[in-house]
């Protein structure tokens, strides 16, 4: 459960183990998707003529913005065989599933890809316009859920740039 997203806590809250227990075997769980979220944002995307990492086109994207970039926190939870979901947030990670806003992207280890998985993703990839830069027209952004022991979204922000800041 930890693997697709969800925390310790989560499971502790939802079961009648104790966190002491649980983390005896969340350690190197935790540390697989801390390693996936890093090799995500290392995955070098072309922007226009240009090759950048992930982590460079997104926190370019936010500077440019106005997004405090340290407060980005990244995370990742595995989707399927093959694929990870990759959640770059304002908040702390935990917070997001309250409805912090982020930008989920699809990340395939293998191949070494990255996809936009919602609006807001696709917005700091450059494949959508900059739609309007008054915050107080922004939605509230991804909102992430913890379903059956999996990460799931829903939701998107029509001024991605906004809702990061």
């Amino acid at each position: 459960r930890i693997r697709h997203g969800q925390t310790p806590e989560d499971i502790e809250a939802t079961t009648d183990l104790d966190l002491e227990r649980i983390m005896r075997f969340a350690g190197p769980v935790l540390a697989e998707r801390a390693h996936i979220a890093g090799q995500a944002q290392q995955t070098s995307l072309r922007d226009t003529a240009h090759e950048r990492t992930l982590s460079a086109i997104v926190l370019t994207s936010l500077g440019d913005g106005g997004a405090d970039l340290e407060s980005i926190e990244w995370d990742a939870w595995r989707r399927d065989e093959t694929h990870w979901s990759i959640l770059v947030s304002r908040e702390p990670v935990d917070a997001v599933a309250d409805g912090a806003t982020a930008a989920l992207f699809t990340y395939d280890p293998t191949d070494r890809t990255i996809d936009a998985d919602d609006p807001a993703s696709s917005w700091l990839l450059g494949e959508t316009e900059d739609l309007d830069d008054d915050p107080s027209t922004a939605d509230t952004g991804v909102v992430v859920d913890v379903k059956d022991g999996h990460k799931t979204a829903a939701g998107g922000c029509a001024n991605p740039c906004s809702c990061l800041r």
